[in-house]
């Protein structure tokens, strides 16, 4: 699983794979997927672009941050792990 970061909210919106995220939301792979790495596009609201490779190991939530209009990987814990902001 990996959440993007509530806060900034600049506007960003970042695509995971089939996903498409904004500020505060999560995604989940694919039933049957397994852990790994995941392409991970930042587009700016001036529509520049950022794409880099995160790791997003399986059982583990992987929560993200933008800074600076780039994807940083703010913690990982175990999926079962509460509260994750």
């Amino acid at each position: 699983m990996v959440c993007l970061s509530p806060e900034p909210d600049g506007g960003h919106e970042v695509r995971l794979g089939n996903a498409t995220l904004v500020a505060g939301e999560c995604a989940r792979a694919p039933e049957g997927e397994r852990g790994g790495s995941i392409r991970v596009t930042v587009t700016g609201p001036d529509r520049t672009t950022d794409t880099r490779w995160i790791r997003a190991p399986r059982g583990k939530m992987t929560r993200l941050q933008i800074e600076q209009g780039r994807a940083q990987v703010q913690s990982r814990s175990r999926c079962d792990s509460l509260p994750f902001w």
